[in-house]
């Protein structure tokens, strides 16, 4: 048991390492302090200003007093250095130097149609044992800014690997995400109602359902405008009922169950 906990702990935090990279052909302006600025530049006036958008669409002056060199177009362009009134440049040596990366952009759509699945371990503890179980969640919902979206859910919940304990969930879905980072904390809450699964192979005849109840807290990995990583933990709450005839005996099994599991969850927002 302690090697399978291992292994999900393991594996969900390999998600941490899921990132997303960008590099383009832009103008680079580099600074005498060290400071690079890529983009497009847009302005050079007679003023001795440079004005450059930056990949995020913000647009920066920058003084000509405190310009070492502007690099144009792709990366294999010949650099260009930035004169001073009363001044001869000196002529240096060509020097194979490794352009710093660019920025990479914040493009996680705020607001629209969201997709949410997520596959992860539901972990809690009986009478006599340590059940651990599977949890599958899909979620489509709107997103009416960063931190408020709603949605509806079905899912999967089986609470104890070998056992016949199985919920199909159907719930409402509230998230948001408190900064506007690429690797951003969210919240979601989600309620609704479980259907308790019949297993007639397993002699169970009858099986109730209940309410159902989950938050959690999380973190999404990536700002990319299409799908991002998330993973989150959460406890669920659900109520449920199993009635099962041992036809042998005759006798006759009743289990009311309030499941009350931690949940450690992987999965994509797109």
């Amino acid at each position: 048991m302690k090697i399978w906990i291992t292994g999900v702990c393991a594996f969900f935090f390999l998600g941490l390492q899921i990132a997303f990279a960008q590099q383009s052909s832009q103008d680079v302006i580099y600074l005498k302090d060290g400071t690079a600025y890529w983009g497009t530049i847009i302005d050079e006036g007679v003023s001795s200003r440079v004005m450059i958008r930056l990949s995020g669409g913000n647009v920066v002056v920058v003084e000509g007093r405190d310009i070492e060199r502007i690099e144009r177009g792709s990366l294999d362009k010949p650099k260009t250095t930035v004169k001073k009134k009363g001044t001869t440049p000196k002529q240096k040596k060509p020097v194979a130097t490794k352009p710093p990366k660019p920025p990479r952009e914040y493009a996680f759509q705020e607001k629209g149609l969201y997709h949410a699945t997520s596959i992860g371990a539901l972990m809690g503890k009986d009478e006599n044992s340590n059940p651990v179980g599977l949890c599958i969640h899909h979620t489509t919902g709107y997103m009416f800014n960063r931190r408020l979206g709603a949605g509806l859910g079905i899912g999967f919940d089986h609470y104890a690997t070998g056992g016949t304990e199985s919920v199909f969930p159907v719930f409402a879905e509230v998230r948001g995400y408190l900064t506007k980072k690429k690797i951003a904390p969210f919240y979601a809450v989600s309620g609704g109602y479980g259907f308790a699964l019949r297993r007639i192979r397993k002699d169970v005849e009858e099986a109730e359902g209940g309410w159902m109840f989950h938050p959690a807290l999380g973190l999404r990995i990536g700002a990319d405008k299409r799908k991002n990583a998330f993973i989150d933990i959460g406890y669920r709450f659900q109520r449920a009922r199993y009635t099962t005839l041992f036809p042998f005996s005759g006798d006759v099994q009743i289990k009311d169950y309030q499941y009350q599991r931690l949940t450690m969850r992987l999965g994509m927002v797109f």
